[in-house]
């Protein structure tokens, strides 16, 4: 486990690699619930490596087992 806190990078692997971008928003999820927000800092290989910008359930931690959504489109 690694926690989810700002300043935190953490290697993520997204299904559809080639969709990702620089600066996309990241959400980790703790059960349905949003537990920190990260922005997408390096890319390589098939490997997203993102940093933790929010957090908003303390103390949680990312697993192999943690829901990842990387944001698309324009809000």
């Amino acid at each position: 486990p690694l926690p989810l806190a700002p300043g935190t990078i953490l290697p993520v692997r997204p299904f559809l690699f080639d969709r990702v971008r620089l600066g996309q928003t990241v959400q980790f999820f703790d059960g349905e619930n949003v537990a920190a927000t990260a922005v997408v800092h390096d890319l390589h290989d098939d490997t997203a490596q993102v940093r933790v910008t929010q957090t908003w359930i303390a103390g949680s931690q990312a697993t192999e087992a943690t829901a990842v959504r990387f944001i698309t489109g324009a809000f």
